[in-house]
């Protein structure tokens, strides 16, 4: 192996931005990531870092400092439309990238299915704009545009693309 994804999904790390966040899990230090990754550099592996950054959040997404950025009330993932998804996501990358000396994050973007669902905050828009695929779009868009503001290439999964290829182009 040369490449490792370290998966993140609840609150895995006890972020400088999230300190109480990590009290509820067995979460690592920023201390014990920059060892993993020195750990993986120091055997050829390059580690990467894969959180999630527009859906299975709904770990996040509980804390009521968070529950008004996403899409669907008690839901797993975010509103795009929010500007408070942009600073949430910002202060996240901000924490957590310095640990890593990988130049690619991978940022999840997948299983994105409650924007359009009733009671969603996004559903108007989707019914507007055509569906998912434009909220997608847009999300993606931004959070490539932070990603590359970092230095980091951006990976992501690919089924939401598959499933709305209208925005491929």
């Amino acid at each position: 192996y040369n490449q490792l994804q370290l998966y993140m999904e609840t609150p895995a790390a006890e972020l400088p931005d999230f300190p109480e966040y990590a009290a509820e899990t067995e979460a690592l230090t920023p201390f014990e990531l920059m060892q993993i990754d020195d750990y993986c550099r120091r055997r050829y592996i390059r580690l990467i870092p894969n959180h999630n950054s527009f859906g299975h959040l709904h770990t996040w997404l509980r804390k009521p400092e968070l529950r008004d950025i996403s899409a669907l009330p008690n839901g797993y993932a975010l509103d795009p439309t929010n500007p408070g998804t942009e600073k949430f996501l910002s202060k996240l990358y901000d924490s957590l990238l310095p640990c890593f000396s990988s130049d690619t994050f991978n940022a999840g973007c997948d299983e994105v299915s409650e924007l359009d669902k009733e009671g969603s905050r996004t559903k108007a828009r989707c019914d507007s704009d055509g569906g998912i695929g434009p909220l997608l779009l847009q999300h993606v868009r931004k959070v490539h545009s932070m990603l590359a503001a970092r230095g980091k290439k951006m990976m992501m999964w690919a089924d939401m693309l598959i499933s709305h290829p209208e925005v491929l182009s």
